[in-house]
């Protein structure tokens, strides 16, 4: 019996050195493996790697500079200080540009021959599918302003919508959106001749990225469209102007962002 217990203590005393040595082995190979990926406080200067990570941050976004965090050895602190204070980058931030910042809110112009003073009644941008097409302003004369934007579209008085491309749009594009818009704000098909013409004046060629169109109601007279340094068309119909306007503005324009944007002034005006 005592010749069993001796080989039994001996058998397992084999198995703690072995464990011991395997553990020890392992060890060894995981702190190897992560000190290739992660290195010492002595393989490299770590207020250089700081910089280096700031300089990758910056250079992706705009976001505030880290603290660079300097790293440790198993015998405590490296001997740079345990943080770096890193200066917040002096590189100019664009500004996103407001549309406050395009459109004035009070302009004059020439209309019918008669000098008008225009105030802005709103603004907005027209987008689809998160695609940013063109901005737009709305101007109506200040001694006459709508209450609302249905009362605005409907309103013979001086008044103007400034257009300005956001990206270049082919004119196949721009004759397919445009017209399925004025079809729906003209179901009687009253305009049909006065359609095609502003149709074919906006279509004449791309509008490219910030290119500016303007159209113009000309009171008891019609609708004017300049754009792309090209001599203005007038369209002779006064109730035309009105199907123009409910393009951009009425309830079945555009976008509701328009017809809320371009009327989000009025308020002020009266």
């Amino acid at each position: 019996m005592s010749k069993w217990v001796k080989r039994i203590g001996l058998a397992a005393g084999i198995l703690c050195v072995a464990t011991l040595g395997g553990a020890i082995f392992v060890s060894g190979s995981v702190r190897g493996f992560i000190d290739g990926f992660i290195p010492s406080a002595e393989s490299k200067d770590p207020a250089t790697t700081s910089a280096e990570l700031v300089a990758a941050l910056e250079s992706k976004s705009n976001i505030a500079a880290p603290t660079a965090v300097v790293p440790s050895t198993d015998n405590g602190p490296a001997d740079k200080p345990a943080a770096v204070e890193v200066a917040p980058t002096t590189a100019a931030v664009k500004k996103p540009i407001e549309l406050d910042d395009i459109f004035p809110v009070a302009v004059s112009a020439e209309i019918g021959g008669k000098k008008a003073e225009m105030r802005l009644t709103g603004h907005a941008v027209r987008r689809a599918m998160r695609i940013r097409f063109y901005k737009i302003g709305s101007y109506c004369c200040e001694s006459i302003a709508p209450s609302d934007v249905d009362r605005l579209a409907a309103a013979d008085v001086p008044k103007q919508l400034l257009l300005v491309m956001e990206r270049d749009i082919s004119a196949s594009i721009l004759e397919r959106s445009f017209r399925e818009t004025f079809e729906k704000n003209d179901p009687d098909k009253k305009f049909v001749v006065e359609i095609q013409k502003m149709l074919d004046y906006m279509t004449s060629s791309p509008l490219k990225k910030g290119e500016h169109v303007v159209i113009t109601h000309l009171p008891h007279g019609g609708v004017s469209v300049r754009g792309r340094d090209q001599d203005p068309i007038v369209v002779d119909n006064p109730a035309f102007a009105t199907v123009v306007w409910n393009v951009y503005m009425g309830p079945k324009g555009v976008s509701e962002e328009l017809r809320t944007g371009l009327g989000s002034r009025l308020a002020k005006l009266n």
